[in-house]
């Protein structure tokens, strides 16, 4: 069974209810992505990002970016919701 991370990032809380959503429907632990660090990202097998609909680039994604090495070799996922 894989290990799954929900990392979502809210600015009014609608993008954070859905991800909690995902994350129960598919038993992974949910983070906010402001409190992601690289340590955190080894355990996961899939990693998903929910983000916003705001008319611009998918938020959270310089964290993915930033800790490239550490989610190289997982299964990533994003989730744009409104």
């Amino acid at each position: 069974m894989s290990k799954v991370l929900v990392m979502y990032y809210s600015e009014n809380g609608s993008t954070k209810t859905y991800a909690e959503w995902i994350a129960e429907e598919l038993n992974g632990d949910l983070c906010f992505i402001k409190d992601i660090k690289a340590y955190m990202l080894s355990g996961y097998d899939v990693i998903l990002l929910a983000s916003p609909l705001l008319g611009g680039p998918i938020k959270g994604l310089n964290t993915l970016v930033e800790n490239y090495n550490a989610i190289k070799d997982k299964n990533l996922f994003f989730a744009h919701v409104e």
